[in-house]
């Protein structure tokens, strides 16, 4: 998308995330995490373990790249330097504590069960996603 594309729409160079849109381009990915989980979970050979933690790479690679931008699409420009701040201090927060509340879950009740818990959190997250959060440009297009 290019700068000033659309009635009513303000398009910053590089704020776009693809044609997809912010909203698909998030439901793409975490299917795509979903997906690698269960495969690591039922994997037994070395080359599914391979394509497991490749889909995870791929869908945090998304899901980064998506973060940054998505915050600016949301809300009046005004607000901006206030998203942003709360994006980020949430993502470090998630980033600093998740690992170590992971490996201590992992290390009580075992793996299996984290994969199995992490299954149903992004089951749980996908069908939130979809049935609550809107596509913000299709909001700001409208307007």
């Amino acid at each position: 998308m290019g700068q000033g594309q659309g009635p009513g729409i303000v398009a910053t160079p590089g704020l776009a995330e693809c044609d997809l849109g912010a909203g698909a381009l998030k439901r793409h990915r975490t299917g795509l995490w979903l997906l690698s989980v269960a495969v690591l979970s039922l994997s037994d050979t070395l080359p599914l373990v391979v394509l497991g933690f490749f889909g995870l790479g791929a869908s945090q690679s998304g899901y980064q790249m998506g973060t940054q931008t998505i915050v600016l699409e949301f809300g009046d420009r005004d607000d901006m330097p206030m998203r942003i701040a709360a994006a980020t201090t949430a993502e470090a927060i998630t980033a600093t504590l998740g690992p170590l509340v992971g490996g201590f879950v992992a290390e009580a009740i075992g793996l299996p069960w984290v994969f199995g818990a992490t299954g149903v959190l992004l089951v749980a997250a996908l069908v939130l996603l979809l049935g609550l959060v809107r596509e913000p440009r299709a909001v700001v297009s409208t307007r």
